[in-house]
């Protein structure tokens, strides 16, 4: 399979807004899953929109080839993971790339990771993944693209992206959450020695089938999500930008829209 960016093969379009589900209403678990809308599943190229056109979600089907799989496999192969658990659920993970300080001064930091052999190789080798994955997100979203271009290079490592999440997800990522610090978009790569599993979207009642060499963009901070059912081990490189460090570079105070 020739890799491009090209994403405008054909795509099932699928109308659902997304509820507004609070932290409170989600941990009391007032709402069942199929409250809302009736059971999908996503396996093929698919878009989720709402009534304004707003994109919730998109699956580009094999997007990616099998060698640029493998050489990402390959990069992660000696990297030592720290095991936490979190507001995902158990899972094995480094963080790479660039963000704000959480209290205290709130200055940018470098994650300790980027300065190791193995952070520097994972990165180097990569680098033509990072730009296909930001043609792409260039074509779903322009404005999302344009809105981060403002950010320094020397802290998108990852293309249009500032951090990148290597993940480990033998235990799965499943606990239910929302991700309130991206900015709108996150990018999901799943590889690995897997199968079924699936990303789970709750309120919405979707659920994506992401097999490796596909690619999953997710807004993340609006949309409760998990990973569920996974049999084998999942890996997973996920890409964000935090709102807060795009705010650092722009006059103005970006906010999330819908």
């Amino acid at each position: 399979m020739q890799e491009n960016s090209t994403v405008n093969s054909l795509v099932a379009i699928i109308l659902r807004d997304l509820p507004k589900v609070t932290s409170t209403q989600h941990k009391a678990n007032k709402y069942y899953d199929d409250f809302f809308y009736p059971a999908l599943n996503l396996t093929i190229n698919c878009e989720i929109v709402d009534s304004f056109a707003n994109k919730l979600y998109k699956t580009i089907a094999q997007g990616l080839s099998p060698a640029t799989i493998a050489k990402l496999h390959n990069s992660i192969s000696h990297i030592t993971l720290q095991k936490k658990k979190d507001c995902r659920g158990h899972h094995a993970t480094v963080a790479c790339g660039a963000y704000l300080e959480r209290g205290g001064s709130g200055s940018i930091r470098i994650g300790k990771f980027n300065n190791t052999p193995n952070g520097r190789h994972f990165i180097q080798q990569n680098s033509a993944l990072w730009q296909l994955i930001s043609d792409i997100i260039t074509q779903v979203d322009p404005v999302w693209a344009h809105q981060v271009s403002i950010i320094p290079e020397k802290y998108r490592l990852f293309g249009l992206f500032s951090l990148c999440f290597i993940n480990i997800n033998s235990e799965n990522i499943n606990l239910y959450h929302r991700d309130c610090r991206d900015w709108r978009w996150c990018v999901i790569i799943p590889f690995g020695e897997y199968s079924q599993g699936c990303l789970d979207l709750k309120y919405l009642n979707c659920q994506a089938h992401l097999r490796a060499g596909d690619v999953g963009l997710l807004y993340s901070r609006g949309i409760w999500h998990s990973v569920k059912n996974v049999v084998g081990i999942r890996n997973s490189i996920v890409l964000v930008v935090h709102t807060g460090l795009l705010n650092r570079f722009t006059n103005v105070l970006y906010k999330h829209d819908i």
